[in-house]
């Protein structure tokens, strides 16, 4: 991972952006799949910061924050497990609202949950474009839909957990709820 960007709202508000480009010593592939790697040019006219120094500049970005991402533990095990040892994801983002698992339990039957998949699948706005400053659109588009879902199941939602304990305790370990 060699891009790391965000973007913060506050009641649907754009606030902020951040786009950062790390410094690799390891060759970009210049193909990712059949399509040619958009990040090769954006690498190469873009000033990169050590890996370090940008994963603090996202720390201190995005402090305070509710987190939204897809597949967030696998981007946070790549790039701070690897880099700031001593960072805790669940310390530094108490909430944390995962696009891969929330698609999941909202869609339980999809062949795929990549982000390129769900955009297609489900029309959503956006594209995945292997840049994650374009990524951000995709996922908000993801999280909007889950959210909508979710408010048309909450009824049955609660009915099912009022009247099976022991699932709502699971569910309430398994995901934080």
């Amino acid at each position: 991972i060699v891009q790391i960007a965000a973007t913060k709202y506050v009641n649907g508000q754009n606030i902020g952006s951040l786009n950062i480009i790390l410094h690799t010593d390891k060759q970009i592939p210049p193909v990712l799949g059949n399509i040619e790697n958009p990040l090769i040019k954006v690498y190469h006219s873009r000033t990169h910061v050590a890996r370090s120094e940008g994963l603090s500049n996202f720390l201190r970005f995005a402090n305070g924050c509710i987190l939204i991402g897809h597949n967030v533990q696998y981007d946070f095990n790549i790039l701070f497990k690897r880099e700031l040892l001593d960072i805790d994801l669940h310390n530094e983002f108490p909430i944390v609202f995962d696009t891969l698992k929330l698609i999941r339990l909202v869609c339980p039957s999809l062949h795929s949950y990549k982000l390129k998949d769900l955009i297609s699948v489900l029309n959503l706005k956006g594209n995945n474009s292997h840049l994650a400053d374009e990524d951000i659109v995709a996922t908000r588009a993801l999280a909007d839909y889950c959210f909508e879902q979710v408010k048309k199941l909450k009824p049955l939602i609660k009915s099912t957990l009022k009247h099976n304990y022991s699932i709502a305790k699971q569910l309430r370990h398994r995901y934080g709820w």
